[in-house]
């Protein structure tokens, strides 16, 4: 679980870092990018994984279409799906990411539940989401069109939701420094 704000969405290296783990560049890893919308962050996967073991998941046809027309995400698969009700057999994947998304679901504790239910044993579910801004002037206009959870509901959405893993890391925040 990482926080991120919109100006550091290097998901690829935060993926790494939460996960200690450096086979992502294994060209055989399945990656599901939930709320993929017009791929902009599936980009950056594309940095480790090849187009074809990468999934994006959105429940905008509008937001995939552009991501469709993207030439690199060609040999992607796209699904038009809830994040509540994954299309997709347990165990499927190696990665699961998000950014931006977790606090729109209007169930977050049963999206994470699908997301865990289709991750493999041993796999990795990363979902980047932003904390509230701490200065009173920014945290009221950020506020007018953002949603933030605190860090222990995030935690707790998770434990409800089945994690027996949950970490978390702070990632550059300008307006929090």
């Amino acid at each position: 679980l990482l926080y991120h704000t919109w100006a550091d969405l290097d998901l690829v290296t935060h993926l790494e870092h939460a996960t200690q783990d450096r086979t992502t560049s294994d060209t055989a890893l399945q990656v599901l990018d939930i709320g993929a919308g017009t791929g902009t962050l599936s980009m950056q996967v594309l940095r480790r994984v090849p187009a074809r073991n990468l999934t994006l998941l959105d429940q905008s046809p509008q937001m995939l279409q552009q991501a469709k027309d993207k030439p690199q995400l060609a040999e992607s698969t796209f699904a038009l799906a809830d994040a509540h009700q994954l299309p997709f057999d347990d165990e499927r994947f190696d990665r699961v990411v998000s950014s931006g998304v977790i606090y729109y679901f209007p169930d977050p504790v049963g999206a994470l539940r699908e997301q865990l239910r289709v991750t493999k044993r041993g796999g990795v579910v990363l979902a980047m989401g932003a904390l509230q801004p701490k200065p009173a002037f920014v945290r009221f206009f950020a506020t007018l069109f953002n949603r933030f959870p605190t860090e222990e509901q995030y935690i707790s959405w998770f434990t409800e939701a089945g994690f027996s893993d949950v970490r978390t890391k702070y990632i550059s925040n300008p307006w929090n420094s």
